[in-house]
């Protein structure tokens, strides 16, 4: 029989480099996961801007599609102003889908609406609501007859020209062939001057996706 002695093995002493690795690479780790979701969050954001691009540029297309034919219409309406037409010139809602989107089309003479400078204080007064003549009188204090709408609304603090407003009214005298749809019918009867039956010489167009039914 043998006698032997068992030793315990021998425990080496602690590198702490190892622990200094670890956190390391924990940290690398770290980075790294922060650094690919930075990029995958600006891809993704990337893409919905180019979605939003293309969508918005293929909507000027229609668009501009959609008023190329129109013009016959709008031509009918000039031509016909006393009849009855399809596509009226006072801003009577008109509906027609293109490529699958329907849209609000709105062809007004600006004979029909009350001019910034031109048309006389009792018809605008006739015509407008209390807070439109109110705004009326602030864009005419903030422009002159040189400024296109578009500067006026801008110098007068305004984030949207009004569309129940114009400054390429051709005379004093409304249209009322042509007088907007969306001013009070019993107020055009009061109209002082009273306003010319004329023909149309021009249309201001806007095109829009169409309400929600």
């Amino acid at each position: 029989m043998t006698h032997g002695v068992l030793t315990s093995p021998t425990t080496g002493s602690r590198n702490p480099k190892r622990g200094v690795v670890l956190i390391t690479t924990l940290l690398s780790l770290i980075l790294l996961m922060g650094l690919a979701v930075a990029l995958q969050t600006r891809a993704l954001a990337t893409v919905k801007v180019l979605k939003r691009m293309t969508a918005s540029h293929q909507e000027a297309l229609d668009q501009d599609s959609l008023r190329e034919l129109i013009r016959p219409l709008v031509g009918e309406a000039m031509i016909r102003f006393e009849e009855d037409t399809a596509l009226k010139l006072n801003s009577t809602p008109f509906f027609v889908t293109f490529s699958g989107t329907r849209y609000q089309v709105t062809a007004q003479d600006p004979g029909g609406l009350v001019d910034l400078w031109r048309t006389p204080p009792a018809a605008a007064e006739a015509l407008l609501a209390p807070d439109q003549a109110a705004t009326r009188a602030r864009l005419a204090e903030a422009g002159d007859r040189s400024m296109p709408l578009r500067q006026v609304t801008a110098l007068a603090g305004l984030a949207e020209v009004p569309s129940w407003l114009t400054v390429r009214a051709p005379k004093r005298k409304m249209n009322a062939a042509a007088l907007a749809s969306f001013y009070p019918k019993e107020n055009s009867r009061k109209l002082r001057p009273r306003p010319d039956n004329r023909q149309p010489k021009e249309a201001l167009i806007s095109i829009s996706a169409a309400p929600a039914e």
